[in-house]
């Protein structure tokens, strides 16, 4: 098996979101070989057509992955080298802080980022939110006064981390699909695969 592959114990908890076969009509090709194919097709980032043949027929793969794109299928489990302050409201927008009952929120109690983040707008854009900002000053900005929350600042490296295995998967750090809507749903299967990873492994308490 190779190592971006689906152990059988986690394609057994993820085929409960799969859709069944049904009595008559055509048949899904295995989903746990399709699945596999996606994954390698995320990790390698290579084209759709040098798919292995051990996946089956790469138009198969692809288009289940479109099928299921249109369908939300990877929304039912939970581009280019701009910085990210160009979509950070976007992003912010976005927002949705699980709640025990009710809503999510849609606002977070702090915002943490790099010294990259250091902008009067998005320091105004928290304020006027009531988010307390956890971006550091340069030294010739920073004032006595005030304090900086060192500890929230440290938990970024939470972030960091994931962002450095997003890295790993090839069609997440380097956009090849031709197709826009094809690259911010290729995240999905890489989560998907990261937390079956995280279920999959042993109990280090």
């Amino acid at each position: 098996m190779q190592r971006h592959e689906l152990t059988d114990a986690q394609f057994k908890w993820l085929e409960q979101f799969l859709p069944a076969n049904g009595r008559r009509g055509g048949q899904w090709r295995n989903h746990h070989q399709v699945l596999n194919g996606i994954f390698w097709h995320l990790r390698t980032g290579s084209q759709w057509r040098d798919l292995p043949e051990r996946y089956g027929s790469w138009q198969t793969v692809c288009d289940r992955f479109n099928r299921w794109r249109k369908k939300e299928f990877w929304d039912t489990i939970r581009p280019g080298q701009s910085h990210e302050t160009k979509s950070f409201e976007v992003t912010m927008d976005a927002v949705k802080i699980p709640q025990p009952q009710g809503r999510p929120r849609t606002r977070p109690d702090r915002l943490a980022g790099d010294m990259g983040y250091n902008a009067g707008w998005i320091r105004d854009w928290c304020k006027r939110r009531k988010i307390k900002d956890v971006i550091p000053r340069p030294e010739n900005q920073q004032k006595p006064d005030q304090a900086f929350d060192k500890q929230t600042y440290r938990r970024r490296n939470i972030i960091e981390r994931l962002v450095g295995w997003l890295k790993e998967c090839r069609a997440v750090f380097t956009r090849y699909d031709k197709l826009a809507m094809n690259y911010p749903t290729m995240f999905k299967p890489a989560i998907i695969q990261r937390y079956l990873r995280i279920l999959d492994a042993p109990d280090r308490a």
